[in-house]
């Protein structure tokens, strides 16, 4: 175990956050039994008053996980490798924790979306007096809240498992398993590449298309974007890794991502997995605002337009990705001839 300062801020963070979005999950659990626009008895009152109160505890909230992930990933790449023996960078201090801090930023992704697809909704609801979405709102909040809480006990899990005392192998371990060979379900590489430049094409296209569709067609338009956002996501992740990362290290077969963080390679990790992550956010909203626009016509100027933004930011968010993965490999190719292969 080891008492880091960055480890321990984001354990303040994890504290805080699931402290507040557990608080606001209790009042969306009341939204969900006993809430009744109807009447306006003091309960009723002092139940909308509180569950505004709690709405903006919960924004603090995402905003304080938000930063804690941030922070852990930092911490990750640049402070953690000084402390884990042998670690010299990402790969080795996840080594030092039998492998949860990567179960920790899995929980952690998939915590951020939940809540985030919350935020984009709750924003909208706050538009009209009578809040439409508050019944589908309390609902988001819930599986926010629950995602939120198990990411931070994992995250407490793998700062309490982190040895300081074994030596890693850090990147030695990504050579070991090419030496192995490819699992089983492993695509070759130009299978690979083929994967992902469709999938590519196929979410850019999808992305144009919602943000120029009618609101009439958004939704079924949207609803394509986030099946190609589907396949497009783990297909970049592994072309990255297995196609174009090599490109930036300039060494064969060197399929680390969390090289890609370290100031030797100009820090474009944070770039390539920001324009990722932006995709995968902005997608399902992009089809929920849709949705709501279609079912809810007092919100459909203001979710409609949401609608557009979020596929917008899809398309820029997408050629920002494939840009940076994919023009060393353009350079390489026009400097000496040949792929690296």
């Amino acid at each position: 175990m080891t008492r880091h300062p960055l480890l321990q801020a984001v354990a303040v963070c994890d504290g805080l956050s699931a402290a507040l979005i557990l608080y606001a999950a209790w009042f969306a659990i009341q939204t969900l039994t006993v809430w009744d626009p109807a009447s306006s008895d003091r309960f009723q009152l002092r139940l909308e008053r509180r569950i505004e109160t709690a709405e903006i505890g919960a924004r603090f909230g995402l905003g304080c996980f938000f930063l804690a992930s941030a922070l852990m990933v930092i911490g990750i790449c640049h402070l953690l490798p000084a402390v884990v023996p042998g670690a010299m960078c990402g790969t080795g201090v996840v080594q030092g924790s039998d492998g949860l801090f990567n179960k920790a930023l899995l929980f952690r992704a998939v915590a951020v979306l939940a809540g985030y697809l919350w935020a984009a909704l709750a924003r909208l609801d706050r538009l009209q007096p009578d809040s439409p979405l508050l019944l589908l709102n309390a609902r988001f909040l819930l599986l926010a809240a629950a995602l939120i809480a198990a990411a931070a006990f994992i995250t407490a899990e793998a700062a309490m498992a982190l040895d300081l005392q074994q030596p890693v192998d850090c990147c030695a371990v990504v050579y070991d398993r090419l030496r192995r060979g490819p699992a089983v379900f492993a695509p070759s590489r130009p299978r690979l590449l083929w994967i992902f430049a469709v999938s590519s094409l196929a979410m850019l296209a999808c992305a144009a298309w919602t943000a120029a569709a009618d609101p009439s067609r958004r939704v079924r338009a949207a609803a394509s974007l986030c099946a190609a956002l589907a396949v497009w996501v783990p297909a970049a992740m592994l072309a990255l890794a297995e196609c174009f990362a090599a490109y930036y290290y300039q060494v064969l077969q060197h399929r680390c991502l969390w090289c890609l963080f370290l100031p030797e390679h100009h820090l474009v990790g944070y770039p390539l997995f920001a324009a990722l992550l932006t995709a995968a956010l902005e997608g399902p909203v992009a089809w929920a605002a849709a949705r709501v626009g279609r079912s809810h016509p007092q919100l459909a100027t203001a979710a409609q337009r949401r609608s557009r933004s979020a596929a917008v930011r899809v398309l820029l968010a997408g050629g920002v990705f494939c840009g940076l993965a994919a023009l060393p490999a353009v350079f390489w190719r026009l400097r000496f001839g040949v792929w690296m292969e």
